[in-house]
């Protein structure tokens, strides 16, 4: 068993490599495009092994956001007729992507700015604000403060309480984990037997 705090210990090694930089960056640039990966899991052990670089790894990982953000914009914007217009049209919600296309037209910067700053899946918003062709000063302003704030907050905990939670958060994990299980194998229990 263990292997969530294995996996844990294997994220902090990652974090003290010589290229985590890069790999912080690389998964940022991934996870505002397309990937589902908090890029919080490696930011806060970096930031944890090297406080002395937070400000450094907060700004790796805002730049890298927000290129990824222009990936999902551009994908919006030009895989809209292609892709993401089919699938509006098969599953018959036109009317519901106009009423959302109202709403990015209308509040798109704050929709940007709080998908930004809070644990949304940002690409989701990223590659609406392409689809809805929101301007893109604007887009890249909001995502730019909003990720900025978001990550200067993960360097800010992690460098200052990130000692304390990690050695909280170690005693816990596997207990997390066997919590997991439990609650998987009774979901597999009532699917199969109740229903």
């Amino acid at each position: 068993m263990a292997l969530i705090s294995r996996f844990y210990t294997q994220i902090v090694k990652w974090a003290g490599h010589r290229h985590a930089a890069y790999y912080l960056t690389g998964i940022c640039i991934a996870e505002s495009a397309i990937l589902p990966f908090p890029p919080e899991i490696l930011l806060a052990p970096m930031t944890i092994a090297k406080p002395q670089s937070s400000v450094k790894f907060a700004f790796l990982a805002t730049i890298g956001s927000v290129i990824g953000a222009m990936f999902g914009y551009l994908i919006g914007n030009f895989a809209y007729d292609v892709v993401a217009l089919p699938i509006i049209e098969y599953f018959r919600l036109l009317t519901q992507f106009e009423e959302v296309s109202v709403l990015f037209q209308q509040y798109g910067l704050w929709i940007i700015f709080v998908a930004a700053l809070i644990p949304l899946p940002f690409k989701l918003c990223t590659i609406m604000a392409g689809m809805t062709q929101m301007a893109f000063p604007a887009f890249i302003l909001a995502a730019l403060i909003g990720r900025g704030l978001r990550f200067n907050l993960v360097t800010c905990l992690s460098r200052y309480g990130g000692k304390i939670i990690e050695q909280k958060i170690v005693k816990f994990l596997d207990k997390i984990e066997l919590l997991l299980l439990g609650s998987v194998v009774l979901i597999v229990i009532l699917y199969f037997f109740v229903y």
